[in-house]
């Protein structure tokens, strides 16, 4: 354990030194939406870089959930920055853990600014979410039955396999845990990354998914650490295209997604007021999910994944393309039809998430000036 130990001190003191550094000032705007709209801005405004977004979820929820800031701040490390900054999820999920370190290092609201200007800078990668996707394509089941089949030993074999592809060692790192409770799985998924010899898994990433385990209880910490081999060098890093917005009160409807209430209410309205999506779900929806939750998935591949700084690697190309063709109620076939037509349609699917921005502060006796309601051109954060 001596490199793990000495890495998890580097990170403590890279820690240190980050938040020692950090000028930023959480200003005292008005937020008047829900911690899940909060939630939303948080993850989504560090994706985009948009520090000022980001900052003002921060405060707010600081405020009303601070375990719940830290808890997602977890997870957005392991899901948007993954093997983009491996130092910088350790010193995330190392600042949730513990709570002594982040009085000593100032209290929670300096530490968490520090740590959302980093991740909003940071180099970033979603292979991690894109892998739980891909692994459920089509073309991957009877890779999947074969791996079903193996004995424990074979599966760990292919897990350490030098040449193997990391679909099929995520798919045998998961076979390996029958626990039926996410904390259960999250120990066998840790015990066998311990036993992973150096050239399969370095002590430094071991240490991080082992931790983000522990704290999360993830898949995505499992797959942090498989897909850390994969990426052995980055040399380019580029900022994804960006979507028009409108912002209704200082809030870009970009927040309002299918985790959140409005985001759904707005993607109902969007399902009544476009005949076309209403005619591709008519013949396409598997009713697995509501037509919401179905259009809130193919929202999120055209629009809520979008990254700045994104590293540009082989695998984490492949893996995006075929997540991108396992939405959540809709075939494999029929989703690039589906991702076409939000595309097209997106200012109307804007529409009807600042119609829900705004029938939510009138309900709650915030009404939003038509000067604070502003279009976005496209590119823009």
């Amino acid at each position: 354990m001596f490199v793990e130990d000495v890495f998890l001190e580097n990170v403590r003191n890279d820690l240190a030194q980050l938040v020692s550094h950090n000028e930023i000032e959480m200003g005292g705007d008005h937020f008047p939406w829900d911690p899940f709209v909060a939630k939303s801005m948080l993850q989504k405004g560090i994706r985009r870089a948009e520090l000022q977004h980001a900052m003002i979820a921060t405060r707010f929820l600081l405020q009303v959930d601070e375990r719940g800031f830290w808890r997602r701040l977890c997870v957005i490390a392991l899901e948007d920055i993954g093997v983009g900054n491996i130092s910088l999820v350790a010193q995330v999920l190392l600042a949730e853990k513990d709570r002594s370190l982040r009085r000593n290092l100032g209290g929670s609201e300096a530490v968490g600014s520090a740590l959302v200007e980093a991740m909003c800078k940071s180099r970033k990668d979603r292979s991690t979410d894109d892998l739980i996707d891909a692994l459920a394509s089509n073309n991957l089941k009877c890779r999947n039955a074969e791996v079903a089949e193996m004995t424990a030993s074979e599966r760990f074999d292919l897990i350490s396999a030098s040449n193997s592809d990391v679909r099929h060692r995520a798919m045998a790192a998961i076979l390996l845990s029958t626990s039926p409770t996410p904390a259960r799985r999250a120990n066998d998924w840790s015990r066998i990354l311990e036993h992973l010899p150096e050239e399969a898994l370095s002590p430094c990433v071991k240490a991080t998914a082992q931790l983000g385990l522990q704290r999360t209880k993830s898949e995505m910490a499992l797959h942090f650490a498989l897909l850390s081999r994969d990426r052995l060098k980055v040399l380019t890093a580029t900022d994804d295209e960006f979507l028009p917005t409108i912002v209704v009160s200082g809030l870009p409807v970009w927040v309002l997604d299918g985790h959140t209430r409005l985001g759904l209410q707005a993607f109902r309205q969007y399902v009544k007021r476009s005949p076309r999506m209403t005619e591709y779900l008519g013949k396409w929806a598997a009713g697995s999910v509501s037509r919401a939750k179905a259009v809130a998935g193919l929202v999120f591949r055209t629009e809520s994944h979008l990254l700045t700084n994104r590293i540009d690697w082989e695998t984490g190309r492949q893996l995006r393309l075929e997540a991108c063709k396992n939405r959540p109620g809709l075939p494999s076939e029929a989703a690039l039809e589906g991702l076409d037509i939000v595309r097209q349609e997106f200012d109307l699917v804007n529409e009807c998430r600042a119609d829900a921005a705004r029938s939510y502060l009138l309900a709650h006796n915030h009404p939003a000036p038509k000067s604070s309601i502003k279009r976005m051109v496209r590119g823009s954060r």
